[in-house]
């Protein structure tokens, strides 16, 4: 196959053989020579690669601010000559591939905004096609802070944790409930940073709640 030899060649039958084709080098066109006791027979045959495809990606969930590694399964990972492996998530490289196998690969993931991210492997031309998607890790909550000694009517609560997300996409998606009361945005931002959330109770509270939901 070009100028390479086809490995594990089998006769099938007096008009049918197999064998396993070598990389190819590029896309182009290349000659396919059979050899039979010095007797030889060529055909130009377009050569092809397989476009790379995801099967599963872990850890399902990653933390916005990126520095994780993702593990991807699949096939046809491995570039051919004079071509470079790709991933993409949310449009953005992860990199450095710190793996690469032909069905699997480990890549560290970039700072994203909102999820979920699509995920994409490139070679060349070639493109991952069925819609794969990372989630981002879900907010969690280490502490809450009270200004005023009890829940009432207004009461300014400060929320601490991670995975609070950014402004652009916070400001709008951000929901807080103390118990089952909503915590609404006062006259500060709702939104604090990926780590902080201020809002204000709009309904008045006798007694503290156990349980806040971000």
């Amino acid at each position: 196959v070009g100028d390479s030899p086809c490995a594990s060649a089998a006769w099938l039958s007096e008009s049918a053989i197999t064998c396993r084709a070598p990389p190819a080098s590029s896309t182009q066109a290349a000659l396919i020579a059979v050899t039979v006791a010095r007797a030889a027979s060529t055909l130009l045959l377009q050569l092809y690669s397989e476009a790379p495809a995801i099967v599963s990606i872990a850890p399902s969930s990653a933390p916005r601010e990126g520095g994780s590694v993702m593990t991807l399964t699949g096939q046809h990972f491995l570039p051919d000559i004079n071509e470079t492996t790709t991933v993409r998530v949310a449009r953005e490289p992860c990199s450095p591939i710190l793996r690469l196998t032909d069905s699997s690969l480990e890549c560290v993931l970039p700072p994203l905004g909102s999820g979920p991210w699509p995920v994409s492997v490139s070679i060349g031309s070639r493109v991952s096609q069925s819609p794969t998607f990372i989630l981002p890790n879900p907010p969690l909550v280490t502490d809450v802070k009270i200004v005023q000694a009890a829940f009432f009517f207004g009461a300014a609560v400060t929320i601490t944790g991670k995975n609070f997300g950014n402004f652009s996409t916070s400001q709008a998606a951000l929901n807080v409930r103390i118990g089952p009361y909503l915590c609404l945005k006062g006259n500060t931002k709702l939104w604090i940073s990926e780590t902080s959330i201020s809002c204000r109770l709009k309904t008045p509270v006798l007694s503290p709640p156990s349980r806040v939901v971000v």
